[in-house]
């Protein structure tokens, strides 16, 4: 490009302030970057943000690979007994949304007229096409590398885990050629779920790389909290922290948790791991687990089988739209807690059996 063109897509958005997102997540701000662990590890993050009558702590996390925030939320809460640690991982940049923008339609198919176009321009008149056709998807690009405050070695790191995923040995060594390679590529690129990993660690990811340019402002320094708030929301970031009691349902019904007593048990522990169960979004009339699940079940959501609760079509339509989004990472983090504690509970009842084994004889 062009030093002009350059100065034209240089992103013009305020720095994502920190302040910002904790406040906007019902905390209180503080500056920090490193916290220590019970191992006595130095983890570094971005800020905390501290609920005090309940005991909440918010991390924002500095590290690249969600398995690693997932390990330091444990370490972190090992040193605080009485309070309930959360973790959220800012995420700048997602090949995979960059590609949506460029090579699908409204509807999220796959437009392959646009790839063969995009490559067409690319390899033809690169400044111009870029400046005229492209130039709206770079700058949103550069708003989010450049405005969210995440270290450049993370940065780069997770720019090379997302770039890992990618067949590339299937993309150099294949015998079709070059135009077919490129589509196939993109169609790689396009099945990538970059949020899959936080979401299977149980933490928060927050895609910076959806912010629009009005949003930079929105979470920059003196930004409303409570519009903030509204548009982690629009996100489906809030509801990490305060999920809404009947998707939260849903969600666990999803995931096999499909009775009353093990529904209730999996929202009083969310509760108890310090996400604030909030008011219903799609029976908001209902309020008792068991009213709730009867309500979905009234609008259409579950069906009631022999044994249990189970998803209707329309349930999973609603699923379809949240499996992929950041406060899955809840589900996750509380079905990993419950099985673990199934586990524990099984394993200690086999020793106990073999125990009076040996006492008898």
């Amino acid at each position: 490009m062009s030093a002009d063109v350059w100065k034209e897509l240089k992103p013009s958005g305020a720095d994502l302030s920190w302040k910002a997102i904790c406040e906007a997540l019902g905390t209180e701000f503080r500056e920090h970057n490193s916290i220590r662990g019970a191992s006595g590890i130095e983890h570094s993050v971005q800020a905390i943000g501290v609920d005090d009558a309940p005991k909440r702590l918010l991390v924002v996390s500095a590290e690249f690979n969600p398995r690693v925030a997932a390990l330091m939320r444990i370490d972190i809460q090992t040193t605080m007994p009485g309070t309930r640690v959360l973790v959220a991982r800012p995420v700048p940049i997602d090949i995979a949304h960059v590609a949506r923008k460029l090579f699908t339609t409204a509807a999220g198919l796959i437009d392959f007229q646009k790839i063969i176009e995009f490559k067409n321009d690319i390899t033809t008149n690169p400044d111009e096409t870029i400046n005229e056709k492209y130039a709206p998807i770079i700058v949103s690009v550069l708003n989010s590398i450049t405005s969210t405050p995440v270290p450049p070695l993370s940065f780069a790191l997770q720019l090379i885990q997302q770039s890992s995923m990618l067949n590339w040995e299937k993309l150099i060594k294949g015998d079709s050629d070059a135009g077919l390679k490129f589509q196939n590529a993109v169609v790689d690129i396009l099945s990538l779920d970059n949020l899959a990993a936080d979401i299977q660690h149980g933490i928060c990811p927050i895609p910076t790389y959806e912010f629009n340019e009005s949003d930079w402002d929105l979470f920059g320094e003196g930004g409303d909290a409570e519009a903030a708030a509204q548009r982690l929301k629009e996100l489906n970031v809030h509801q990490y922290f305060f999920p809404p009691a009947d998707t939260l349902a849903l969600g666990m019904v999803d995931r096999g948790l499909a009775s009353t007593d093990e529904v209730a048990t999996a929202t009083n522990l969310a509760e108890t791991e310090g996400h604030h169960v909030a008011k219903s979004a799609l029976v908001p009339d209902a309020h008792t687990v068991p009213d709730i699940l009867e309500e979905l079940k009234s609008k259409g959501y579950m069906a009631e089988g022999e044994f249990s609760y189970e998803l209707t079509p329309s349930g999973e339509v609603v699923r379809k739209s949240l499996k992929v989004r950041p406060s899955e990472g809840l589900l996750s983090k509380l079905i990993s807690k419950l099985n673990f504690n199934i586990d524990l509970s099984s394993k200690d009842l086999a020793m106990l059996g073999r125990s009076k084994g040996e006492d008898k004889s």
